[in-house]
């Protein structure tokens, strides 16, 4: 193999790994946007969870005895 078929064959396999780095950098991208994405909303629910049992856990009116009368 002649060095100039060798250095060819070297620029198109590095040409190769080179759009594959990118594929994977695109889609690690991707992923982190989702990924903060679905943190953003768990983060809300867990928010609207701690206010509805907050809200339903209304102390009880001041002439009802406590459970243990």
């Amino acid at each position: 193999m002649k060095m100039e078929e060798r250095v060819e064959a070297l620029e198109v396999h590095v040409m190769h790994l080179m759009r594959t780095v990118e594929e994977l950098s695109d889609l690690s991208h991707q992923q982190a946007d989702e990924i903060k994405r679905l943190n953003r909303r768990l983060e809300l629910m867990l928010e609207r969870e701690a206010q509805r049992q907050h809200d339903s856990s209304e102390p009880p009116p001041p002439d009802q005895k406590p459970p243990h009368y």
